[in-house]
This record gives C-alpha cells, structure tokens and sequence, in this order.
C-alpha cells in the first residue's frame, strides 16, 4: 500500500471529505480539531485521532503511536471502514448542511457589525 496512515493536519476545513476517504480505504485517520468532518466522523481511539489544530506534538505521538504497531494501525483502519460504510448520502448532506450552519454561527459571532 502506498499510504499506510492519513494525516490532515488543517487548521481550519469545514467539509474535509479527505477523512472519509482515507476511513473508507480502510486506513487511519490523524486530523485536527479544525477539520469538519474528523468531529463528526472520529470517534478518538476507536476509529482514528485527532488532536488540537497546531498542536506538532499531539500529531507527533498519534503518527508514532500508529507508525510502530501495525496491529493497532489494523483495528483501527478496521473500525474507521465500518464507520465510513454508515454515511448515507442523505447523512452526508445532513453532516455539510450543518458544518455550513456552524460555519455561518461562527462568522456572526466574530462579525464586528453584529457586536
């Protein structure tokens, strides 16, 4: 295999569909607490991690933690496939519509014109 981990490290994606791309081929998934879809789909420790958005340290224990034990790599890419196989389209169009709805919450909360 070419990639045996998926790491997206964003700072800020609200969809980030690359999650369930990598759950869905059966691999770990390392994202950040800005990407989206890593909340909705990442249950920590059962599926995948994730970890504070430019926190290098948290990344560096997840990417060694998985990189050293291809057992724990298994189970888990196992878990994030059987997560990934339950998004319907309609759950995945229920998901994005409220990703935008956050997204635009948090645009209100910090728009100087509201304050």
């Amino acid at each position: 295999s070419i990639s045996d981990i998926v790491v997206v490290p964003s700072k800020y994606d609200p969809w980030g569909i690359v999650v369930h791309e990598g759950m869905l081929m059966a691999k770990p998934v390392i994202a950040s607490d800005g990407v989206g879809s890593a909340i909705d789909r990442i249950k920590h420790g059962v599926n995948g991690y994730i970890f504070t958005a430019g926190d290098s340290a948290q990344l560096s224990h997840w990417l060694r933690l998985l990189s050293s034990d291809s057992g724990l790599r298994d189970r888990i890419g196992y878990a994030a496939k059987q997560t990934a196989g339950k998004w319907s389209p309609e759950r995945n169009v229920r998901s994005l519509l409220t990703a935008i709805d956050l997204n635009i919450d948090r645009r209100i909360i910090n728009d100087k014109r509201w304050k």
